[in-house]
């Protein structure tokens, strides 16, 4: 397992687990941020990353990427 920060852009993964604080695993829940979703990495250099998650386009903030497990997927 990795971190959704370590993730290179076009990469696919998929979720594991959120080690965050309650309120963060809630709202990342709400965008659909949430164990078992695929993701694709679609930015990642400096500032928020940028991943897509079904046909959504979302930024996430590089200290809660952190903060994010993911596993390749098959």
């Amino acid at each position: 397992m990795k971190r959704l920060i370590d993730v290179r852009e076009g990469e696919k993964v998929k979720i594991v687990r959120i080690d965050a604080g309650e309120e963060a695993v809630k709202k990342l829940l709400r965008l659909g941020i949430i164990p078992g979703t695929e993701v694709e990495v679609i930015k990642n250099n400096c500032g928020p990353l940028l991943v897509k998650i079904r046909d959504l386009n979302i930024a996430i903030g590089r200290g809660i990427s952190q903060k994010i497990l993911v596993e390749e997927t098959q």
